[in-house]
């Protein structure tokens, strides 16, 4: 092959041309196979007599070299992006990943959304990406589902904490301001099975343990009795959004409570309704 390329010199007499026909030659001769090394001197030598002829079949050979070449590198970046995105998706979701707003956020949804809920771990996953603060972490319902064993294990007090923490945080967030009567709108959500079921598990996991030296009174920062609940679903149907005085009604039903906590109550379980709502219709919508 070398024979045949030096006996038409290299298509220019300019030495830095010359240089660079050489290297691209050297190049062929080592990435093509036998066949298109064979392939390519046939075709020289049927046109030895014309150096045009021979220029255009080496430039012709070298393209589809360097176009062979790029192709098997974008296919490498590819392949090396693939392998990277899927040990990204295998580390999403550790516990790596889980900051303590995330474990709160997943303590109020597994409460918010009970056993018996349709696909209740992949709508409990979009409850947490539609509320955390970090909006790039992408997470799979298997580990979700395995980040809420882990918090099972807690130690009791570290769990109540958490439970406490979850609830607190998100009645903040949720009704800053108790003043203003709530709207009647979301009176059928509230009694609803699934949003009642709901409020029981938010009063389990915020009732202090069995040895707590809590004592039961009420204040403004205590949880919700289960009679207190059931109490409020009651007043909420005896008296409805026509009746004058509505909230001074109601929360004469509930001697332990004052007004202004049965309206901070009521909003909490406004907000319970609609954060429901939002994560099953966008874990429908995703399917």
């Amino acid at each position: 092959m070398e024979a045949v390329f030096d006996s038409f010199d290299p298509f220019t007499r300019e030495l830095n041309e010359k240089i660079r026909y050489l290297e691209d030659f050297d190049m062929m001769c080592q990435m093509f196979s036998v066949l298109e090394l064979t392939e390519f001197k046939d075709a020289i030598e049927q046109v030895s007599q014309d150096v045009e002829a021979q220029k255009k079949i080496f430039k012709t050979n070298l393209g589809r070299l360097k176009e062979n070449e790029a192709n098997e590198k974008a296919a490498s970046i590819q392949a090396a992006t693939i392998t990277a995105k899927k040990n990204e998706e295998n580390n999403v979701g550790s516990s790596k990943t889980w900051s303590f707003d995330d474990c709160q956020l997943l303590t109020k949804a597994v409460n918010l959304f009970p056993a018996g809920t349709k696909d209740r771990w992949e709508v409990v996953t979009t409850y947490i990406e539609q509320h955390s603060a970090c909006k790039g972490i992408k997470r799979k319902a298997r580990d979700v589902l395995s980040k809420a064993k882990e918090l099972q294990k807690l130690d009791p007090l570290m769990k109540q904490e958490t439970n406490n923490n979850a609830f607190n945080k998100l009645q903040v967030i949720a009704t800053p301001s108790t003043e203003s009567e709530p709207s009647e709108r979301y009176d059928n959500e509230i009694n609803s099975k699934h949003t009642a079921a709901a409020a029981r598990n938010d009063m389990k996991a915020k009732s202090p343990p069995k040895d707590s030296s809590t004592t039961a009174t009420s204040s403004p920062s205590a949880a919700w009795t289960d009679e207190e609940q059931k109490l409020l679903e009651q007043a909420i149907k005896t008296y409805p959004a026509s009746t004058e005085a509505r909230w001074d009604r109601i929360a004469e039903c509930i001697s332990t409570r004052s007004k202004k906590e049965v309206l901070q109550r009521y909003k909490d379980l406004a907000e319970l309704a609609r954060a429901r709502k939002a994560a099953l219709q966008a874990a429908a919508a995703r399917k």
